[in-house]
């Protein structure tokens, strides 16, 4: 705790220079007036040694005396000794005139120091005064020295009070700290043992969960195997049954021309018309993806290759359904409405379909089919979640044809390698294209001409290449 410290005010510097300078001034006032007084004692003292030695009636009645007994003085020793005497006694007491000096000089000095003892008595007097102001001054400022020291007495009595309530505040809360220190161990050591429990019992669970999950993923690859094994079959008695039908006459059935091997793919569970808008009931997790495209079938009516209600194609694509735009419609038929069933056969839930593509193809209705429309079919396979394979076989699950592809001309002798390259090429192209379709029947593989494929995939020419 800082100690309070009381100011002073500054001493008196020039009060006490000019009680010095009075001091001094009285010392040599008083040291010059015993001098003048010693001075005068002195002068005092000779003038009778001198009155009591040449006393003029003495000397006069010794010299008489003298002179009675001993004769002429000028002739005798008497008179030799009293000429000395009085050689003596005028050395003794001197020239009367140069003592009168200096007795004058001495009282001179005298009236001087009397003078400067005046002159000191006035200054003393005004020092004086000015000491008993700086006294009274002095006074004062000891009082309120005294006030301010009684004053810092007490505060110094509040801090050491103030200190205490410190010290008991700060033993009180060192007490709580040590408190909450232990109750925070004791708290962490709590949560050192949950955290251990809990991080065994996420182990337990997530083997478990890793256990589970490699039971659900055999148990999903086995459903699938199921349920690739079951559409197969299914398949293969659809083409049984098309075929038994096929062999019976139908009358004006207009079904005759229907793959009965395409199934729907999902159904439309909305139509916003303004918007040229619909909803199907497939999404994400039916492999559904944006810029998949669909055809549109009522839901009585057969898959007539030939007359597709309208087209779609998948805009936004959510968990279990998809929005999609509408891209074309049949005006002979009824709008696109709820319950409409939608067919792509490139499409399905569960895996990717194969699909073997032949011959040459025209998407853009130029009259001239070419090797860049097989191209384009293949890519929208590709982009509808196909597999593109090159020889037919059993896991082959559509074969699409389109046009023949030309047959080379004969060959010349003089034709160049890289022309004969080619036209052995296109001579392979064209055998592999006659005997595809042998092929297919053999193996059961529905064929979908190059019309009724890009019917029931919803494709629009404006669409190829589109994502």
């Amino acid at each position: 705790m800082a100690r309070v410290v009381q100011q002073r005010s500054n001493p008196p510097y020039l009060l006490i220079l000019f009680v010095f300078l009075f001091l001094i001034t009285s010392v040599l006032a008083v040291f010059q007036f015993v001098r003048a007084d010693n001075v005068a004692k002195e002068l005092r003292q000779e003038q009778e040694a001198r009155r009591k030695i040449a006393n003029n009636s003495q000397m006069n009645e010794f010299s008489r005396v003298i002179n009675n007994y001993t004769g002429s003085e000028d002739s005798t020793v008497i008179g030799y000794l009293k000429k000395q005497v009085e050689a003596r006694n005028t050395l003794i007491v001197g020239d009367k005139q140069a003592d009168a000096d200096q007795i004058k000089a001495a009282q001179e000095r005298i009236a001087g120091l009397s003078n400067l003892q005046a002159a000191s008595g006035n200054i003393q007097a005004g020092l004086i005064g000015m000491l008993v102001r700086a006294n009274e001054e002095i006074g004062a400022a000891n009082a309120r020295l005294a006030k301010r020291d009684e004053d810092e007495s007490a505060l110094k009595l509040a801090i050491q009070a103030k200190e205490k309530e410190l010290k008991d505040a700060k033993d009180q809360l060192a007490k709580q700290l040590a408190q909450h220190t232990e109750a925070v161990n004791k708290a962490r050591e709590d949560r050192a043992k949950a955290e251990a429990g809990l991080t065994k019992n996420i182990a337990d669970l997530k083997a478990q969960k890793d256990q589970d999950i490699a039971m659900l993923n055999k148990n999903i690859a086995d459903q699938a195997r199921k349920i690739q094994e079951l559409e197969r079959t299914l398949r293969d008695k659809e083409i049984e049954v098309a075929d038994l039908k096929s062999k019976q006459p139908t009358g004006d059935d207009k079904a005759s021309d229907v793959p009965a091997y395409i199934h729907a793919a999902g159904q439309i569970t909305k139509v916003v018309a303004r918007d040229n808008i619909c909803y199907i009931n497939i999404g994400k997790q039916n492999r559904v993806r944006p810029g998949l495209t669909f055809s549109v079938f009522a839901s009585d009516a057969a898959f007539n290759a030939e007359k597709a209600k309208a087209n779609i194609v998948v805009d936004n694509v959510s968990d279990n359904f998809s929005a999609c735009r509408i891209l074309s419609t049949d005006k002979n038929q009824t709008p696109v409405q709820a319950s409409d069933v939608i067919v792509n056969p490139t499409f399905s839930h569960q895996q990717a379909l194969k699909f073997v593509v032949q011959g040459i193809f025209d998407l853009h209705g130029t009259g001239r089919p070419t090797v860049q429309g097989a191209a384009e079919v293949k890519a929208l396979i590709a982009r509808n979640g196909g597999q593109l394979v090159e020889r037919l076989d059993h896991s082959v699950d559509y074969l699409v044809m389109g046009e023949a592809p030309p047959t080379p001309a004969p060959a010349r002798d003089d034709e160049p390698p890289a022309v004969t390259a080619a036209r052995e090429q296109m001579m392979r192209d064209v055998e592999a294209f006659n005997a595809s379709v042998e092929e297919a029947a053999k193996l059961q593989i529905p064929v979908l001409n190059a019309n009724r494929f890009l019917v029931l995939t919803g494709f629009e020419p404006a669409s190829v290449g589109s994502k």
